[in-house]
């Protein structure tokens, strides 16, 4: 049932979404955490927070345990509704319920302070990124160094430096930058990202081509 849920949902066919949903209700089937994740889901996508507040209760109310990914799927309902104080319960709960939060986890988390511009929450949870780390060489760089396992997309540090950047915090918006540029991650176009640095990439990577206008 899950996988005939998540189907219809990323297919955006919501009467099909619904009609599999009240199927699984009438004839009193069986509730996996990943059926009661995609419903969650799909009412996000849908802007229905409430609805979605109320399955979650739901599943609270069962006897399943919680897995990373419905943890996610809440906490991205969170960024929607604008409340950074659940989820950053979501996931002091999550931690305290044996659940490991990964990058996905802490990036969805960051995008909701951002969007609240709390910039010293969004520092603070990526120190809890920067926390998970293993040496390992870098190709960007010659020595080995602790970087983080997995780090987050460019669009995380798009959304934080562009979140600094608007905020007059520069010396924010550097640090993330190299950040960000040291782990891998580029973006084509930012006014906040100089062509010189561009330049002086110790190496480019393959398929981006950058001109000074680009950050104009």
């Amino acid at each position: 049932m899950a996988a005939a849920l998540k189907s219809y949902r990323v297919d955006g066919k919501d009467e099909e979404v619904e009609a599999v949903w009240n199927t699984i209700n009438e004839k009193q089937f069986q509730k996996n955490v990943d059926v009661y994740n995609e419903y969650i889901l799909y009412k996000g996508r849908q802007g229905d927070l409430a609805s979605a507040e109320e399955i979650w209760r739901e599943f609270q109310g069962s006897d399943l345990a919680p897995n990373v990914d419905i943890y996610n799927s809440m906490i991205q309902i969170c960024k929607k509704a604008g409340d950074s104080e659940r989820a950053d319960a979501l996931l002091a709960e999550m931690q305290q319920k044996g659940v490991t939060p990964t990058v996905k986890t802490l990036t969805e988390l960051t995008f909701v302070h951002v969007n609240k511009k709390n910039t010293q929450r969004v520092d603070e949870i990526w120190k809890m990124i920067e926390a998970g780390v293993k040496t390992r060489k870098n190709k960007y760089h010659t020595d080995p160094e602790d970087v983080p396992a997995t780090v987050p997309s460019s669009k995380y540090f798009e959304e934080v430096i562009r979140m600094h950047d608007n905020l007059g915090n520069t010396s924010k918006a550097d640090y993330y930058e190299e950040k960000m540029l040291y782990h891998g991650k580029f973006v084509k176009a930012y006014t906040w990202i100089s062509y010189g640095n561009w330049l002086n990439l110790p190496v480019k990577p393959e398929g981006i081509e950058v001109t000074p206008s680009a950050y104009q």
